[in-house]
């Protein structure tokens, strides 16, 4: 068993080079693919959307995810809730499984925090609920919950998978790649996650960037990193 793990999909747009990766790296019924939001598998109800969830649910791995910023909340969350290794999912299919926000999943003796969502800088040019949803953000009772099953384990995980990052992260790479986000509630509160929990690497997407931040933070775009 074999844990890999990507940046934002955004379905065919930035699909192409994942897909080769998983074509080449023969990935079996034991594995697991996981996206770190902006997935898009259920945006629309478009063919093109039909097309990509029937094609991860017929590949031998099992597709799991965080939800990202450009999400239809809506048609996510119209999903009933599930309990799976653990933690709370929304399952698209039996092997599309959405991994909800302040969960901790163990998965082959590794335990998982996820925390999905970001916001989206853009969204003054979207149209609400149609290419923007409010719920990108977390709510109070998300934060809560995130905080209280993290307790439960001790304030220890091996993995932690979020879309995007704390400020303090954030502020080691922004120069770099001339970026000026406004901080939200989410990224104050990762920065008060690093401060409490016993992790060894943490994997996020959001920024479009592949780069090894530190010894323990990951930015994920185009690459799949393997665990």
């Amino acid at each position: 068993m074999a844990f890999y793990i990507t940046g934002d999909t955004h379905l065919d747009e930035n699909i192409n080079t994942r897909i080769d990766y998983l074509y080449n790296n023969k990935l079996t019924k034991d594995d697991y693919f996981i996206i770190t939001g902006d997935v898009g598998l259920m945006w629309n109800n478009t063919k093109r959307c039909e097309f990509w969830l029937n094609w991860f649910h017929e590949q031998p791995f099992t597709t799991l995810f965080v939800d990202g910023n450009h999400e239809n909340f809506t048609n996510l969350e119209s999903l009933s809730v599930k309990n799976w290794n653990g933690g709370k999912v929304h399952k698209l299919t039996n092997k599309v499984i959405h991994l909800i926000r302040g969960q901790v999943f163990t998965i082959d003796d590794k335990r998982f925090f996820t925390f999905g969502g970001g916001e989206s800088l853009d969204k003054l040019q979207r149209s609400y609920h149609v290419t923007w949803w409010e719920r990108e953000l977390p709510s109070l009772k998300e934060y809560s919950e995130g905080l209280s099953n993290l307790k439960y384990y001790n304030n220890k995980v091996d993995y932690i998978i979020t879309h995007s990052c704390s400020t303090k992260v954030f502020q080691m790479f922004e120069k770099e790649f001339n970026m000026h986000p406004e901080y939200t509630d989410i990224n104050v509160y990762f920065d008060a996650i690093e401060c409490t929990i016993d992790y060894k690497l943490w994997f996020f997407g959001h920024y479009h960037i592949d780069k090894t931040i530190d010894a323990k933070h990951i930015a994920l775009f185009n690459n799949v990193i393997k665990i």
